[in-house]
């Protein structure tokens, strides 16, 4: 049944042809030549700065649930710290496994960078 079908090309093409001319459409484009694209090539690799990056991720991969609360000092200021602590107590339940998640997230990153910046070190001793 398959077989049978017969597709008119140059039916669909005029079709197309037609839409294009209804459209407004005309020959009339610009050259991709023409087209200016501001180009910036990306930074150099600098091992100085990954290294940089892994030492202060290093240090602060593991993010601190807890804070102090701090606020105004003076009667109104008591009462936010209270709240706020009130609040605290009430959301741990939920903050605490989205902090531990992150902690592991950040640590495969931190672990994940490591490796990178050992085979760098490793590539360029191979070159030398």
């Amino acid at each position: 049944m398959a077989d049978n079908i017969v597709i008119d090309i140059e039916k669909i093409m005029d079709e197309i042809r037609a839409d294009i001319a209804a459209k407004g459409f005309n020959e009339d484009l610009p050259d991709f030549a023409d087209i200016s694209v501001k180009y910036e090539p990306p930074p150099k690799f600098d091992i100085a700065k990954l290294e940089s990056v892994i030492a202060r991720l290093g240090v602060s991969w593991n993010i601190q649930p807890y804070h102090e609360i701090r606020s105004r000092p003076g009667v109104l200021g008591g009462i936010i710290i209270f709240i706020r602590r009130i609040i605290r107590r009430c959301i741990t339940f939920h903050t605490t496994p989205i902090v531990s998640e992150q902690d592991e997230v950040n640590l495969l990153i931190l672990e994940a960078l490591v490796q990178l910046r050992d085979f760098v070190k490793d590539q360029s001793k191979a070159e030398d």
